[in-house]
């Protein structure tokens, strides 16, 4: 009796796990698939600072030890790992020390400052993105 509520235990636990992966398999985010065949991407977020693709590529750069297994996939990765660096921000959300000026003429165009661009940032945080591009993200 008590070998048959095992085997019925087991028989339900088997079920569930088929319909959980039955309901999974639609969506572009499977948990079931295997940590070497994951696709991922590194975010760069930058409070109070802009950097050009080239420059945050070269941050992304700096975490090649992680040694990632799977493709990187930029739209709808399996994984996404988000890097920011945070500057001293004023009232109104700007940076106090900002990177850019604009150039000498005037206009739009943007000089960069070196003495700014050489402060350290007040902080960095690497981490895992939980959840999925439906909860709406804005960064």
């Amino acid at each position: 009796e008590a070998e048959a509520e095992a085997e019925a235990q087991i028989d339900s636990e088997l079920d569930a796990q088929a319909k959980y992966n039955k309901d999974t398999e639609h969506n572009n985010h499977n948990p079931i698939k295997p940590y070497h065949e994951r696709s991922w991407k590194i975010t760069i977020h930058t409070l109070g600072s802009t950097y050009t693709r080239q420059e945050q590529n070269e941050m992304r750069s700096k975490f090649s030890f992680l040694q990632f297994p799977g493709p990187v996939q930029m739209k709808h990765p399996d994984d996404e790992y988000l890097f920011i660096r945070e500057v001293e921000l004023d009232a109104m959300g700007g940076a106090v020390y900002p990177r850019h000026c604009k150039g000498e003429d005037g206009k739009t165009k943007k000089e960069l400052i070196p003495e700014n661009d050489a402060r350290p940032p007040l902080a960095c945080y690497f981490g895992r993105v939980l959840g999925n591009g439906t909860l709406g993200r804005n960064w």
